[in-house]
């Protein structure tokens, strides 16, 4: 008898062998032949924004209409409990981010476009794009399908950009989602890729990727900002309203809010954690965040005002070089002939401890472009 029961047990244990052998040779062969027959695409060769004229995505537009907005997070409305919003239900989501004095409020699960309230004129459809080993990820926005194909191995740079051009296919906007936090993105292909539309310079637990984005566009690549809490844990409200982007939209339709993404009419806000604080009274601090009352240029003269005063106001130039510093003011004047860069931008400092970052100025040859006449 214990002989019978010890050769069951033998038997057992071989064919377990060999059905973890049989899988594991077969994801061998699917990752191996997955990475040898992605098409690798052309890069394109871009060149540092010259011209004398600035592009100011701001000059013109209303700035008494803006709409705070988050468009990286998770919730539990797609693959259960693993990798997603854990506990966080789409109905809670979504209500935290009310309370919390948001107006565009979206989920970008991994590989899955959620539904929820998807009847509603301000509903963006948005999932977050990648399930390989480096978290080389996008964020789809607008997105009218979700793609399925990704590179599971280390990705070349020209597999990523297949994967960009792809994507671009079947979204309105891709983002590069967190694009250093896990070496997603080496400076080589930061550098080389083209095609997306936005760049996460600010994700969550202080996850700033300044650095990253000046090389973005010291390349001449014009990828404007993006901001985003990347919450999915309902149990931490710390961890929600800590990064996000502030919209200036006629409304919250969702066509209009992404035409404004893509023509860079926004801006990165981060705000401190107060631990000793409650809910309500973060609520009302980010109700009553300062606003931007003007940005535009006149005859090479740059214009921004808050309503308050600020602690600091940074002007930055290529590479992150500081051109320019303010402290106390809540209107700043400078002058952009008297700076040899391609781009500027303004970092803003609150006596809060809260930081706004804005898009970029560009220099272009093109008078349209500028917003002349």
């Amino acid at each position: 008898m214990a002989n019978l029961i010890l050769r069951r047990s033998i038997r057992t244990f071989k064919y377990f062998g060999y059905g973890f052998l049989a899988f594991l040779v077969t994801a061998v062969l699917y990752l191996g032949i997955s990475w040898l027959v992605t098409p690798c695409a052309e890069l394109i060769e871009t060149t540092p924004f010259s011209g004398e004229y600035w592009h100011n995505p701001y000059q013109n537009i209303d700035l008494t209409s803006v709409f705070n907005a988050n468009f990286h997070s998770h919730t539990n409305d797609a693959w259960g409990i693993f990798t997603d919003g854990r506990e966080t239900t789409p109905e809670a989501h979504y209500d935290i981010y009310r309370q919390l004095g948001f107006d565009v409020i979206t989920i970008s699960n991994y590989q899955n476009i959620s539904r929820f309230r998807n009847t509603e004129p301000d509903y963006i459809p948005i999932y977050e794009h990648g399930y390989n080993f480096k978290k080389t990820h996008q964020l789809v926005l607008g997105a009218r399908r979700v793609t399925a194909y990704d590179v599971i191995l280390p990705q070349t740079t020209r597999m990523k950009q297949y994967l960009i051009n792809r994507l671009k296919k079947t979204g309105e906007l891709v983002c590069l989602a967190h694009p250093k936090s896990w070496d997603g993105y080496s400076d080589e292909d930061i550098l080389k890729l083209t095609g997306y539309d936005l760049f996460e310079v600010l994700n969550r637990n202080n996850d700033i990727q300044e650095k990253a984005w000046d090389l973005v566009l010291a390349s001449g690549k014009l990828s404007y900002l993006l901001a985003n809490d990347d919450s999915r844990d309902i149990t931490n409200w710390h961890s929600y309203g800590r990064n996000f982007t502030r919209v200036f939209a006629e409304n919250t339709n969702a066509e209009n809010i992404l035409n404004a993404l893509r023509a860079g009419q926004h801006y990165g806000v981060v705000t401190p954690t107060v631990s000793e604080e409650t809910f309500d009274q973060k609520a009302e601090r980010l109700k009553n965040l300062p606003n931007v009352t003007r940005f535009e240029i006149i005859n090479d003269i740059l214009y921004v005002q808050l309503n308050e005063p600020s602690k600091e106001v940074v002007i930055i130039g290529d590479l992150g070089i500081e051109l320019a510093k303010f402290s106390g003011e809540d209107e700043v004047i400078f002058d952009l002939s008297s700076v040899n860069t391609t781009y500027v931008r303004i970092k803003i400092f609150l006596p809060n401890k809260v930081v706004y970052y804005f898009n970029p100025i560009t220099r272009t040859p093109n008078t349209m472009r500028a917003g002349m006449p």
